[in-house]
């Protein structure tokens, strides 16, 4: 009995058998590609946002204490190099602690969500400010901005003595700010 037509097919199945696996493999790593490369995206965004958090007061959204000093460092090793001043304000709402103390927390962060909307809508376009304490907030601005600064700060003063508050049936309560 002549083997060349069976040693032929045997030939053509190990061929396709080999196709095949080849064709495995280069779906499998095309599919492993894609995987990956939606984990590496997915891993980058995450690390992106866990970075801006760091950055961010959870509760107000504004930049957090650590980010205000490092922008604060940062204006003013730029107005040395560069010559000029910088203008640097703090914050401080008065007796937050006892309106905190008095009315709850959800009526103090009520207050620092308002104090956060309108230093939003009232700081000069180019400062950097947010929440540098529990009760206090810094603004920075670069030395051409630095006369904008007190300006708004009274703005907001005025501002925040109009924000009608009441609390639990409660007269209505001033919000007032110290700033330096």
């Amino acid at each position: 009995r002549d083997a060349v037509p069976i040693l032929a097919q045997l030939d053509q199945v190990r061929v396709h058998v080999v196709v095949i696996t080849l064709t495995a493999a280069l779906v499998s790593a095309l599919l492993l590609l894609f995987i990956f490369r939606a984990a590496q995206q997915r891993l980058t965004r995450q690390t992106v946002q866990l970075l801006e958090s760091a950055r961010r007061d959870p509760m107000t959204g504004a930049l957090n204490h650590g980010s205000l000093v490092e922008a604060l460092a940062a204006q003013v090793e730029a107005a040395r190099e560069g010559g000029g001043g910088i203008g640097v304000a703090l914050l401080d709402l008065d007796n937050f602690g006892l309106l905190n103390d008095t009315y709850g927390h959800p009526s103090g962060d009520y207050v620092l969500m308002e104090v956060v909307r309108l230093l939003g809508e009232g700081m000069p376009a180019h400062a950097t400010w947010g929440r540098y304490g529990p009760d206090e907030f810094l603004a920075i601005t670069a030395t051409g901005d630095a006369a904008a600064l007190e300006p708004a700060i009274e703005r907001l003063r005025t501002t925040l003595a109009e924000l009608e508050l009441q609390f639990e049936g409660s007269e209505r309560l001033p919000v007032t700010l110290s700033a330096g």
